[in-house]
């Protein structure tokens, strides 16, 4: 209806909105901008072939979105983050970054307190 407001999460006053994504496949520089959200999980496929130099680029736009939380998990397409010795300079690099494999974190945005569990393994 034209001029009518509808209801949704983000303007509920105890809501913590979230910005999914995943499959994003390199192609993170030419997708809409991302709506605002307090928390932003990507679940995986950041990089088409999974170089470094992908996962590289991926985490640094990853890394200057607005959210105050960003995770992440990997998907069958981020090879390069097989690698333990790879894992730890990117987990270095990128300081503001969470990932998460098979294991959880825990954040605290507006005093709400959430146990986050990532896994790049799907469940047969």
């Amino acid at each position: 209806m034209p001029g009518r407001s509808l209801p949704c999460q983000s303007h509920r006053p105890n809501s913590l909105p979230q910005t999914p994504a995943s499959d994003t496949h390199s192609t993170h520089n030419t997708q809409p901008s991302l709506p605002q959200g307090d928390i932003f999980l990507h679940a995986g496929d950041l990089t088409q072939s999974g170089t470094l130099l992908e996962v590289c680029d991926a985490l640094a736009w990853l890394s200057v979105q607005s959210h105050p939380v960003k995770i992440f998990v990997v998907g069958n397409h981020d090879a390069a983050l097989a690698d333990p010795a790879t894992r730890a300079y990117l987990r270095e690099t990128y300081p503001e970054l969470t990932y998460l494999e098979n294991d959880e974190v825990q954040v605290t945005v507006r005093r709400h307190a959430l146990r986050i569990y990532g896994s790049p393994y799907t469940p047969q």
